[in-house]
Order: C-alpha cells, then sequence, then structure tokens
C-alpha cells in the first residue's frame, strides 16, 4: 500500500466516462522493499497505460497540494454550477475559490507542509484548462452525495487539529450540505 494522489479529469458524457484531461499520478514510495517493487511494477504499468508517474519519498506535500486545488475548485463550482474554465473568470466564484486556497495552505502549513497562502490560488488556476466539470459539480446535478465532508470538512477537522480556523472552508461545507438537503428533499416530495 502507499499513499499518494492521481489528477484525472473526466466526466459522464452520455452514459460513457470521458477524459477530460492528461493523466498524472504521485505515489509515495514504501519503506518495504517488496512493497518497493510492487510500486514499481505498478508505477510502469500506469506509464504504459499514458499516465504521468512520480514516486516521491514524502507523500504529503502532494496530498496537500491536491487538497489546495480540490477544497478550492470543486465546492465552489458545485455551488455556483459552473464549470471549472468558467470559475477562473467568475466575478463572485473565483475570489472564494481563492480563499479556499489560501486557508487551506494556512492548515496545511501547520500540519507540517508548508505551503505559501499567497501562492495557493495559483495551484487551482492551471487545472481549469484541462477539467470540465469538476466531480463535485457532476454529483450535484446527478443526485448523489458530494464528497464535500472528504475535502473542505477535512480541512476543517485539520484546522481544529492544529489550532488553525478554517472559516471560508467550513461555511462551503455547510452551504453544499444545504443544497444537498435541499435536494433530496425536493426529489422525495415530487414522488
Amino acid at each position: 500500500m502507499a499513499l499518494g494522489v492521481i489528477y484525472v479529469g473526466a466526466e459522464m458524457v452520455d452514459g460513457a466516462l470521458k477524459a477530460t484531461g492528461p493523466g498524472r499520478v504521485e505515489l509515495g514510495r514504501p519503506d518495504h522493499p517488496k512493497r518497493r517493487e510492487h510500486l514499481a511494477r505498478l508505477a510502469d504499468a500506469m506509464q504504459a497505460g499514458g499516465m504521468t508517474v512520480s514516486v516521491v519519498d514524502d507523500p504529503w506535500p502532494s496530498v496537500w497540494r491536491k487538497l489546495v486545488v480540490n477544497a478550492a475548485m470543486n465546492a465552489t463550482t458545485a455551488l455556483f454550477g459552473i464549470t471549472n474554465p468558467e470559475l477562473l473568470h467568475h466575478p463572485a466564484a473565483r475570489p472564494i475559490a481563492d480563499d479556499l486556497a489560501r486557508e487551506t495552505a494556512r492548515v496545511a502549513t501547520a500540519a507540517g507542509v508548508a505551503i505559501d497562502p499567497e501562492a495557493a490560488p495559483a495551484m487551482w488556476h492551471p487545472v481549469t484548462s484541462f477539467v470540465n466539470r469538476s466531480s463535485m459539480l457532476q454529483d450535484m446535478a446527478a443526485g448523489r452525495p458530494t464528497e464535500i465532508d472528504s475535502i473542505n470538512g477535512a480541512v476543517v477537522r485539520e484546522g481544529a487539529r492544529y489550532g488553525v480556523a478554517a472559516p471560508a472552508n467550513e461555511a462551503i461545507t455547510i452551504l453544499v450540505k444545504a443544497v444537498e438537503m435541499a435536494a433530496e428533499a425536493i426529489r422525495r416530495a415530487v414522488r
């Protein structure tokens, strides 16, 4: 088992899964030699399949960088009902996403992974060029539960653990849950 992150943009189009961006994975190198062998084979197979694969000694910076991106983009696009490229130019949603990124960077720094809060918005901006609709927007549109507790809710919990307030992540978590609850109530009412 290895800790890591994967970046694969995808969305459902007419019932088929369509890739919307290049695939990239960053995996943490295990300590045990046998696990390293398994990971090397996995990395080779993923590269043969077209993915860009990096194996790193410390995967936590990769995990926190991805959390900065997801915390900024996913809930914001879902609440505003916009695609990732639209987020970059949205007059209300972009400042919120930037604040979420900065706040997540402060929590990451408190957790031991230094990320400059002022540089954090630039981490999500390039992602808008190759991903169309966030997974959270797709989940909300399909009436599925979102990952809000695992993304922005995790920032809030980790912030509390390290004594760093995360009010923007807390507010957006509450808002997404409220929208989910309202949508579910409407679905039940029309059955």
